[in-house]
């Protein structure tokens, strides 16, 4: 996961041997805002990657980082409040929401900036079933508009009917 979004080798220090190409360019020499644009991150506890305190202050961030114009703004972030179905939520403090209504804030400010690969980390951790379900839902979705969507998981159970391939990644440290 951090070696796609760029993370690894640019702030998790190491050494990356081969090339990897998110959509088809390759990560080496590019840098960490570059990848952004091409492939998103959605964390484990989505309080980690939030910047503001408020629904829309939240999803109008990313496009304000990218200098997009106040009307441009406030069309990508309505846009966002319908796909994801945030209207009764918009005007609410984020920390204030249940943990599936964060996930899918954190969702919706990643699918805003459009990249295409979209890399969710234990996305289901914190959700009750039903919140999972609708996860899933929503992540097969954003799969038929063709977004790539890489997912880190160990439990693969609600992803039955999302998944194309499955790759297992073991590795036993020595300390």
């Amino acid at each position: 996961m951090r070696i796609i979004n760029g993370l690894a080798p640019h702030y998790y220090r190491g050494e990356i041997a081969g090339t990897v190409l998110v959509n088809g360019k390759d990560n080496a020499g590019r840098e960490i805002h570059e990848i952004a644009g091409d492939a998103g991150t959605l964390f484990q506890d989505p309080e980690h990657q939030f910047f503001t305190l408020s629904v829309e202050d939240e999803l109008a961030f990313g496009q304000e980082r990218r200098c997009v114009s106040p009307s441009g703004i406030r069309t990508i972030v309505l846009e966002m409040i319908e796909r994801f179905s945030l209207k009764k939520v918009m005007h609410s403090n984020i920390f204030d929401l249940s943990e599936g209504e964060k996930q899918k804030i954190a969702l919706a400010s990643v699918i805003s900036l459009q990249p295409r690969v979209i890399i969710p980390d234990e996305p289901s951790a914190n959700l009750d079933p039903g919140a999972t379900e609708k996860l899933a839902s929503i992540l097969a979705d954003l799969k038929q508009n063709g977004i790539t969507i890489i997912i880190v998981d160990h439990r693969l159970c609600w992803l039955s009917r999302l998944i194309d391939r499955v790759c297992v990644l073991q590795h036993d440290f020595k300390l």
